[in-house]
């Protein structure tokens, strides 16, 4: 439960208008993306439950479209081959 209110939390947008939203990811700190980006990886790799292993999955590809772009995450393609 708890990865899918991360993931929810994570890619919201806030803002008033279109134009003003963005996401909470940006305006984290780059030690608390470092540690949430190696937590995340860290806990697919040793989730053997399937169900939860594929929430974490879906956590991992939503913060994933917003780091991946700005290459903050090259880690998760290493990780990913």
């Amino acid at each position: 439960m708890s990865t899918v209110l991360l993931r929810r939390i994570l890619t919201a947008e806030y803002g008033n208008d279109d134009s003003q939203s963005v996401t909470l990811y940006p305006l984290l700190s780059l030690q608390t993306k470092l540690t949430l980006k190696s937590s995340l990886v860290e806990s697919v790799s040793r989730e053997s439950v399937k169900y939860i292993a594929k929430k974490l999955c879906d956590t991992v590809s939503e913060l994933a479209t917003v780091a991946l772009p700005e290459t903050e995450w090259p880690e998760l393609l290493l990780f990913m081959f």
